[in-house]
């Protein structure tokens, strides 16, 4: 945050500048961590997980505060997060994301390939009443249903949406 003199102090700052938009004027990114301009003065931020474990590290130096968020589950602290360095720390809720069942006739219109970047593909696969998804050059991951055209993936907590377009993929 800039609190202590450091010899990183000049290397750390330049993390921190506006390096591109993110289409409007709150939200930007410096050098991989997200700068969100707030009432309550520039956020910054970065989060990440892997293995079912996340994490959130952000501060607010207009309030002097500071926070890390880590959590052994697949729920992101980002919220949490958020509204402490935002001074909205009574607006946190849970959200549980329950899933529903669908036919396995539902599931499988619902099987391909998936085009996000050139070279990145996920591709929808099902599996005794299941469905998989694997994106390029990571592991095949089970997804639950949340309606007919959104699913989760339960390790990451991340909503997917899956749209058939062109002939019915």
């Amino acid at each position: 945050m800039g609190l202590l003199d450091s010899p990183l102090a000049a290397a750390i700052d330049l993390t921190h500048k506006f390096q591109h938009s993110f289409g409007n004027d709150t939200l930007s990114i410096g050098l991989n961590w997200i700068i969100a301009n707030t009432p309550a003065g520039d956020v910054i931020v970065h989060d990440g997980g892997t293995g079912g474990y996340r994490s959130f590290i952000g501060f607010n130096k207009t309030s002097n505060l500071g926070v890390v968020v880590l959590a052994n589950s697949q729920d992101a602290p980002d919220a949490i997060g958020q509204a402490v360095l935002t001074g909205k720390i009574d607006s946190i809720k849970m959200v549980v994301t329950e899933e529903v069942t669908l036919s396995k006739q539902e599931l499988t219109a619902l099987t391909g390939d998936y085009q996000l970047a050139p070279n990145f593909i996920i591709t929808i696969s099902e599996a005794g009443g299941r469905l998989f998804a694997q994106a390029t050059g990571q592991q095949k991951l089970p997804i639950f249903a949340k309606s007919k055209n959104e699913f989760f993936i339960k390790l990451l907590k991340r909503l997917i949406h899956l749209i058939k377009i062109k002939k019915g993929k």
